[in-house]
């Protein structure tokens, strides 16, 4: 039928109506190596990352060429499409081809579709493509020639957002690089060695951060209490790049002694004593908050002097260069997870400039990290400007505005009788052994045979 939304020469059919399937299976018989009789096996890793580890032969089951599209079927990315690769799918694949339409058209099409594919999967255990939506979903069939058309300058178009988004996501690589390479400048007296040159301050001296240690401890272990105060008391997922977060405290009753023992000061540093990642033990977060808190056996607080040291200072020592080599080395294992004490910690020795100098070293720091801040900022709106952009080019495609209508294209009416009738001559040259199964069933788009054009319309 017409469509107010779509051109007048255009039509639209159930998606199952133009599209053939097929879905993957696992041969009974892979192998690691590959001969001339073999051919690549598709499972999910080498249709996402290109990988191809194992090999079957080519009867052994749902063999795909790079003219068709795979969709991942089950999974969390179920819905996924991309270009086909030569081989034979696995279980998690679907083969899918268009009969009647330009494959690039076809194949961008299930390409807008995968939001919505994705957010309404079904299964309650691993989620899966439902076969009902997706083979009922209007599908805007142009003239063929306006198809070629439409995929060309989606070609092209998509080829200048994927470039575009290629370039965004080596950003965040890009700052965090940065970001260390000025740590790195910090701790080595680089970053300041114009400051020094016009200063009478003494040189950098080499200490052991214990020597710049008022006080220390462990975190609090227990996890609830009957008498004293409710009081918050931190844990590592109340801190997020080292930042405090707030809206899922843990609140426990602490009595008076143990709330002047875990009391946390402006300007503590907290070491994460283990989490079980090798990235994040040892590294220094500094508590910058001025409220009643406490804080967990996640971390080991340390109190600085700092009429020596700035907090914020130690924190550069503490998590990039020869602090954060020494302190990764200094892990431990137990009960399967990566630990450090205070007395690893302690035994941290480094080169410390004088206090006005740590000051300066701090004011370049926090001003080039917030250029760096600004930078990443302006990276994110691009990021969620461009993800919406492909859908909408996409929808502006099947609209039939984004390629300009030719008089002399064949209508798609009219390509969608000629397919139908060679379809229907094909079938009445056979004699199938239950006349039933030529009956087309409007609830199930993937009986294509016979089908009116009724039945193909909305």
């Amino acid at each position: 039928m017409k469509d107010n939304k779509i051109p007048c020469s255009w039509v639209k059919v159930l998606l199952g109506y133009d599209a053939e399937y097929k879905k993957g299976k696992k041969p009974k018989e892979l192998k690691a190596a590959n001969d001339e009789n073999l051919v690549p096996y598709i499972d999910i890793k080498a249709f996402e990352k290109g990988l191809i580890t194992k090999f079957a032969k080519p009867d052994s089951g749902i063999l795909a060429f790079p003219t068709d599209s795979l969709m991942v079927w089950d999974g969390a990315r179920s819905g996924l499409v991309g270009n086909g690769i030569e081989g034979v799918i696995g279980s998690t694949l679907m083969r899918i081809r268009p009969i009647v339409s330009d494959i690039r058209y076809f194949h961008y099409f299930l390409q807008s579709k995968y939001q919505e594919i994705n957010s309404k999967t079904k299964g309650t255990g691993i989620p899966h493509v439902d076969p009902q939506m997706l083979w009922n979903f209007e599908y805007p069939l142009a003239p063929l020639n306006e198809q070629i058309r439409i995929a060309n300058k989606l070609d092209t178009l998509l080829a200048k957002v994927e470039a575009a988004q290629t370039r965004l996501d080596k950003i965040p690589t890009l700052l965090k690089r940065f970001r260390q390479a000025v740590l790195a400048a910090a701790t080595s007296g680089e970053l300041t060695a114009d400051w020094r040159l016009n200063s009478k301050f003494p040189e950098w001296k080499v200490v052991l951060f214990e020597e710049l240690i008022l006080a220390s401890a462990n975190g609090l272990a227990k996890r609830s209490g009957t008498k004293g105060k409710l009081t918050t008391v931190l844990r590592l997922a109340d801190f997020k790049n080292a930042k405090r977060v707030y809206g899922n405290e843990r609140q426990i009753i602490l009595n008076v002694k143990e709330q002047n023992k875990y009391e946390l000061l402006p300007g503590d540093l907290l070491a994460i004593r283990v989490n079980g990642s090798v990235d994040l033990e040892g590294r220094f977060i500094e508590y910058q908050e001025d409220r009643l808190e406490a804080y967990c056996d996640h971390f080991i607080r340390f109190r600085i002097n700092t009429e020596i040291a700035l907090p914020k200072y130690i924190t550069y020592v503490t998590n990039e260069g020869e602090g954060r080599k020494y302190l990764k080395k200094s892990l431990s294992t137990s009960a399967g997870q990566n630990t450090i004490n205070q007395t690893s910690i302690k035994g941290l020795k480094f080169s410390l400039p004088c206090l006005d100098e740590q000051k300066e070293i701090v004011r370049r720091v926090d001003a080039l990290f917030a250029l760096a801040d600004s930078v990443e900022k302006q990276y994110r709106r691009a990021e969620s400007r461009l993800k919406p952009l492909l859908q909408a080019i996409l929808a502006k495609a099947f609209r039939g505005e984004l390629a300009p209508q030719d008089p002399n294209d064949e209508p798609a009416e009219q390509l969608l009788a000629r397919i139908q009738a060679q379809q229907e001559k094909a079938r009445s040259a056979k004699k199938p052994e239950n006349p039933a199964n030529n009956c087309p069933n409007p609830k199930k788009p993937q009986c294509r045979r016979g089908f009116s054009r009724d039945q193909t319309t909305k």
